[in-house]
């Protein structure tokens, strides 16, 4: 559900399009080739893909490092400029 959480924040953002039938790679090319967001957003979805696909258990340790690292990204995502005005 944190995979899931971080794609709703980019798309909340209009930083990614989210459509239910794109794979996690085609919302990784979404994200600006040089932009700070998108190698932090290769490495969660890595980790992601290990995981859900991979079946890889994580350890209690192992858990709050990777939530620890959504909770960074996500405040990157609040921090990202995306070009869109204020009123």
């Amino acid at each position: 559900l944190g995979y899931l959480q971080l794609l709703k924040a980019l798309s909340d953002r209009a930083l990614i399009h989210w459509q239910a039938d794109k794979t996690n790679h085609a919302y990784l090319a979404e994200l600006s080739a040089n932009g700070p967001l998108r190698p932090d957003f290769r490495e969660i979805t890595r980790q992601f893909e290990f995981v859900w696909y991979g079946e890889l258990a994580l350890s209690a340790l192992l858990y709050e490092r990777v939530r620890a690292g959504h909770r960074a990204f996500l405040g990157q995502v609040a921090r990202a400029n995306t070009g869109r005005r204020t009123a």
